[in-house]
Order: structure tokens, then sequence, then C-alpha cells
């Protein structure tokens, strides 16, 4: 559960990253 938690953080701040 906290794996998918950090996936999920890890995209998010990636896409905020790139736009």
């Amino acid at each position: 559960m906290l794996f998918l938690y950090y996936r999920l953080s890890s995209i998010l701040d990636l896409m905020s990253y790139l736009s």
C-alpha cells in the first residue's frame, strides 16, 4: 500500500514538473 502511494506521488510530482 505504501509503495503504491509512493508511486502515485512520484507520478504526480513528475506530471507537475513537466507541465
